[in-house]
């Protein structure tokens, strides 16, 4: 079976747990079945790329003009298409790159969740269209109804959808307008995963061991993740240490957070770090938290739960907490409110839940499930779900 994996076109400077789940799926699937897997950036496919294909797999639904351009030319040579989703709302990423920052940096943090509310229901979709065009062409008609109706033939012309959750389809489908329940037929969840067996045989590098009982956000620095708001739930217990681990893809933004970071002190940021590095963070953090303003999954939340560490996550407005049971094995706050996330994240360091994750849980978490679970939808077999 020879695959094309299409994925964005920044994913090699942009890093993210997109391409984690890609790069991992695809080294599980090699190693199980007879595929050959070939990886191109969305705008580096061609119609000779195509042709060689026997199954075109599409990493995100939310590059429009590239996207129409694949499916049209794979449905001309009758060739399959799958996508996985990974869908973020446009929406609220116009409004957190464009309202945020300027509300963070002068502590008006309570304003966003009502402004949010507002922009939403009477001048966020128009302003989706001038935005763009005056100030960030990346953003072209994102959010808007065009948007939607595009998403709409993506889902209608794909073979089938693959979110993370059944969270996610919900979402993806009001975003383009459609009622999940008349095109449920077409998704398939596939959960996103861990390497179980890296995990249980990680030995601890040593990487900033003296730092100690600290708290950990692994996450690209920009607005959706939300560091702001962990930094300002944590501004008056400045005898936590706080680590930020992840790349800066918003300089604005990381700005004002390292301004506020240096005032509060005994916060620390590392940039993207090796795997093995990362883990011994998650391992000996007093707990991971991620109050993103959404998250499919949450990769670094899934992994810290895998080594033992307390979590603290979104509610399910913005993170798929029922369907990974995040709930049940840590701490959800309102990323938009305050002392929500400071009540949790104080909850997880100094009153943590006793984790027991089953076996059967681990599996399904698994990349070899998950390498199952997509060759099945390769082949058109029944999905297995836990």
């Amino acid at each position: 079976m020879n695959l094309l994996y299409i994925c964005r076109k920044d994913s090699e400077t942009n890093f993210g747990g997109d391409v984690v789940q890609y790069q991992k799926t695809k080294e599980f699937l090699e190693k199980k079945y007879n595929c050959s897997i070939i990886i191109l950036p969305i705008d580096k496919v061609s119609e000779g790329d195509i042709k060689n294909a026997d199954i075109l797999h599409i990493w995100g639904i939310n590059t429009t003009s590239e996207i129409g351009r694949i499916i049209n030319l794979a449905k001309k040579m009758n060739k399959k298409v799958i996508i996985s989703s990974i869908f973020s709302d446009d929406i609220q990423r116009i409004f957190l790159k464009y309202f945020v920052s300027p509300f963070l940096r002068n502590n008006l943090f309570p304003c966003l969740e009502f402004l949010n509310g507002i922009l939403n229901d009477f001048c966020l979709v128009p302003l989706c269209y001038l935005i763009p065009q005056f100030w960030d062409k990346r953003y072209h008609i994102k959010g808007t109804w065009e948007f939607s109706a595009l998403r709409r033939q993506f889902i209608d012309k794909s073979d089938n959808i693959i979110p993370n959750s059944n969270e996610e389809g919900e979402w993806l489908c009001k975003a383009a307008k459609l009622e999940f329940d008349k095109v449920k037929e077409k998704f398939i969840v596939i959960p996103n995963a861990v390497d179980v067996e890296y995990i249980k045989n990680h030995k601890d590098t040593g990487f900033m061991r003296e730092v100690k009982d600290f708290v950990i956000e692994g996450a690209r620095i920009e607005p959706s993740k939300n560091q702001f708001g962990l930094l300002k739930a944590l501004y008056n217990n400045p005898e936590i240490p706080i680590i930020f681990a992840g790349i800066v893809t918003d300089n604005n933004y990381f700005s004002a957070l390292k301004k506020l970071a240096e005032k509060r002190g005994n916060v620390y940021f590392t940039d993207n770090l090796p795997i093995e590095d990362i883990f011994s963070l998650y391992k000996r953090a007093k707990a991971h938290v991620l109050p993103s303003f959404r998250e499919t999954t949450g990769l670094s939340t899934l992994e810290a739960l895998m080594l033992g560490t307390q979590i603290v996550v979104s509610n399910e407005r913005f993170c798929p907490v029922k369907y990974y049971k995040f709930d049940e094995f840590g701490f959800v706050c309102n990323p938009f409110d305050i002392n929500s996330i400071k009540t949790a994240v104080l909850d997880a360091y100094n009153h943590p839940k006793k984790i027991s994750l089953s076996e059967e849980y681990m599996k399904f978490h698994s990349y070899e499930n998950v390498a199952d679970m997509t060759f099945d939808v390769y082949n058109k077999k029944v999905i297995r779900n836990l």
